[in-house]
């Protein structure tokens, strides 16, 4: 189950994903979609994801672990802070 979210593209998202049969589920804010979230994936550099609240983060996933898509966040900061952080094309420490 994937559940996503993105300002920019959800309405587009919804026409070219539909229900899915609850595959996908469409959270209303950026932090709805991480509870029990077994990893977070950033595939967009859109303004509210770039200095989220990594310690509410880190709170409401399963498992704090962070596949960046754009390299947008710092790695060694994260994995100080606990989190499992995977940037794409850098290989990981």
């Amino acid at each position: 189950v994937v559940s996503a979210y993105d300002p920019l593209a959800m309405t587009n998202a919804r026409l070219e994903l539909g229900d899915d049969a609850g595959r996908v589920i469409f959270a209303g804010h950026q932090y709805d979609a991480l509870p029990d979230a077994d990893a977070l994936v950033l595939m967009t550099e859109c303004k509210p994801f770039r200095q989220p609240d990594f310690n509410a983060m880190a709170k409401l996933m399963k498992r704090p672990f962070i596949v960046d898509g754009r390299n947008q966040y710092d790695g060694e900061s994260l994995q100080r802070g606990g989190f499992i952080y995977r940037g794409v094309g850098r290989s990981p420490e």
